[in-house]
């Protein structure tokens, strides 16, 4: 079983062809950043065989969740590449994104 388990790591590390994209947003006034997801998502890509060369970032900061994403300007420059059409090895095959949950808040007695 040990052996299935490591080809399994090493396919992971193929190179991976096109490029992606990962996209982060942090509300206004949050306590985090957003480079702690970016930089989760950075290692996620790059565990799937993509280099750095194929990755593009798109931030959205003090941006609030309640926004329509159209008025998110990372997200429409992220909308404009998907459309645009481009040669397969320059074309966005994949997006990454994530969500935290926000800590349960304590209620006070």
């Amino acid at each position: 079983m040990q052996q299935n388990s490591d080809n399994h790591k090493d396919a992971l590390m193929l190179s991976q062809p096109g490029r992606i994209a990962i996209y982060a947003r942090v509300a206004p006034g949050a306590k985090r950043a957003v480079y702690p997801q970016i930089d989760d998502l950075l290692a996620l890509a790059r565990q799937h065989g993509y280099s750095n060369e194929q990755i593009i970032v798109y931030k959205d900061r003090g941006v609030s969740g309640r926004s329509s994403p159209f008025d998110r300007c990372a997200f429409n420059d992220l909308m404009t590449a998907l459309e645009q059409p481009q040669p397969d090895d320059e074309r966005i095959h994949a997006i990454y994104t994530a969500s935290r949950e926000r800590p349960p808040k304590q209620s006070k007695v």
